[in-house]
């Protein structure tokens, strides 16, 4: 008997705890990178130079893949008036999306166990 058999009873609750697994780990992970993305827009908003508008909402959303492609966040990044910190925030920003973006579907393949 297989670990994924069909015949095993209550099988769709086992795959919906693992999803459910899936689903928190997460979370668990883009709860520290949202914290990380507050507490530098933060940081920035109290510098002197201050941060471009598109800056400011995108770094509420991160894992959305449709944030990166959104003329506001580039319009921030191609501004007249940055410095290299304002360059480093959003560089962190697109690569704290990209992270957050493939957490949670990795995460979904890896917890779901296979039959080998």
């Amino acid at each position: 008997m297989y670990f994924l058999d069909i015949t095993k009873p209550n099988i769709n609750s086992t795959l919906n705890t693992f999803q459910f697994v899936a689903t928190l780990h997460g979370i668990t992970i883009g709860i520290p990178m949202g914290a990380m993305a507050v507490y530098h827009l933060q940081h920035e908003l109290c510098a002197a130079d201050g941060l471009p508008f598109g800056y400011v909402l995108s770094s509420f959303q991160l894992g959305s893949w449709q944030m990166l492609f959104k003329p506001r966040f580039w319009k921030a990044a191609l501004a007249k008036p940055n410095t290299a910190r304002t360059y480093f925030f959003g560089a962190g920003i697109f690569v704290l999306t990209v992270i957050q973006a493939l957490v949670a579907p990795s995460s979904a393949i890896l917890v779901v166990p296979q039959l080998d």
